[in-house]
């Protein structure tokens, strides 16, 4: 966790240790309340976009 950069490092579901940026205000100071080794409920969204263009003939 760093309260400076408004990161927090977790491992998710699959075991993957994950760092993510902080964004909304209110979870930021939410973040200057927590210790190392609170549990906490982590909900993220992560996308992929992809172009599809017919192949040159």
């Amino acid at each position: 966790m760093n309260t400076v950069n408004n990161t927090v490092a977790f491992i998710g579901p699959d075991r993957v240790p994950r760092t993510v940026t902080v964004r909304q205000p209110a979870m930021q100071e939410l973040l200057r309340t927590l210790k190392i080794g609170d549990e906490v409920d982590v909900t993220f969204t992560e996308a992929v976009a992809i172009s599809v263009e017919p192949a040159p003939r």
